[in-house]
Order: C-alpha cells, then structure tokens, then sequence
C-alpha cells in the first residue's frame, strides 16, 4: 500500500512530464493508425482500379530520355522492345507477355 501511495505522489509532483507523456503516447498512436489506414485505403483503391475495366492487363510504353548519354539527347523519344522487358518482371507481377504487353 506504501508503495502505491508513492506512485500517485510521485505522479502528482511530476504533472508536466506525465501529461507530456501521455500526448507524445497518444500522438504516435494516432499518427501510426492514420498512416496505416492511408496506405490500406491506398492499396484497395489501387486494386480496385486495376481489376475495374481492361482486367489484369499492365499498359508498358517507351518514355522520353532525361540525360545526355551516348546516341540518347535529353528529351529524345525512346522506344520499348520486348526484348527490353526481362523474364524476371513478367515472372514477378504472373502475366503471360503476350497478353499483358501492347506494343
């Protein structure tokens, strides 16, 4: 019972600290949960969206160079192979590449 009576004056003369505590506690909770949330809204959204309209089907085109390097000027125009997509990304995401790349 000594003890416990120590606790609670312990805590009476320490408020400042305690209350300090108990905000970061209840802040980092808060801010984890919403974080969590976000991501799970985000990745359901982002399912949701691939699976609505053309299925399972991935949509890779060429892009634009952003260096100068060798025969590539900045901003030239740049054309995807399918030699270019490697059997590791086709094995990764499970597609069939003649079905899931529009060239």
């Amino acid at each position: 019972m000594i003890a416990f009576r120590q606790i609670i004056q312990e805590m009476a003369a320490e408020k400042l600290h305690l209350g300090l505590t108990i905000l970061a506690i209840a802040w980092a909770t808060v801010s984890i949960a919403s974080m969590l949330a976000v991501g799970e809204g985000l990745r359901q959204g982002l399912i949701r969206t691939t699976s609505n309209g053309n299925g399972d089907l991935i949509l890779l085109t060429g892009g634009f160079a952003t260096l100068d390097y060798g025969n590539f000027s900045k901003g030239k125009q740049t054309e995807l192979l399918k030699s270019s997509i490697t059997k590791q990304l086709i094995h990764r995401y499970y597609f069939d590449y003649h079905y899931a790349i529009v060239l």
